[in-house]
């Protein structure tokens, strides 16, 4: 398994099952770097505040305690926002995500192609997962946005 570099992830999520079977299939991906984890969007608010410039992609549940999905993805500060690569939302509610944030969010599917999630990821666009989804899936996301950060430099 190819390993990327000098990248922090935020996972949002407050079921602990999850949470922890995300943040292990992710910290295998790295040499460098970090996942760091939140029950829920108050949690994630207070990591961003300690690491706003070195968070580079957010995963994040939509219906969660507290503070939840969308709430949290409408309080991220514009500086925050700019230094983002990537906003994924991993839900069973798809369709109700799509409609609170609007035309900025792309559904994936097992049925996007390859080139497909490549122009999707490039577009920076919220990307929504629908739940139950298939690791593979995050992990394309992953190798193209490594594959594009490389090429960039």
């Amino acid at each position: 398994m190819e390993k990327i570099n000098n990248f922090n992830i935020l996972i949002t999520e407050d079921e602990k099952l999850i949470r922890t079977s995300m943040n292990a299939m992710l910290s295998r991906r790295f040499e460098k770097g970090n996942v760091f984890t939140a029950e829920n969007g108050a949690e994630a608010l207070e990591i961003l505040e300690n690491n706003r410039k070195n968070i580079w992609l957010i995963i994040s549940d939509y219906n969660m305690p507290e503070i939840n999905g969308i709430t949290f993805y409408k309080t991220l500060t514009d500086e925050t926002r700019k230094n983002l690569i990537l906003f994924i939302f991993c839900t069973g509610e798809p369709d109700s995500v799509q409609e609170e944030i609007g035309a900025k969010s792309l559904k994936i599917t097992t049925a996007t192609t390859q080139n497909e999630l490549k122009n999707i990821v490039s577009s920076k666009n919220v990307l929504i997962l629908e739940k139950p989804f298939n690791y593979n899936i995050l992990d394309n996301i992953l190798k193209i946005i490594k594959n594009q950060s490389t090429s960039a430099n």
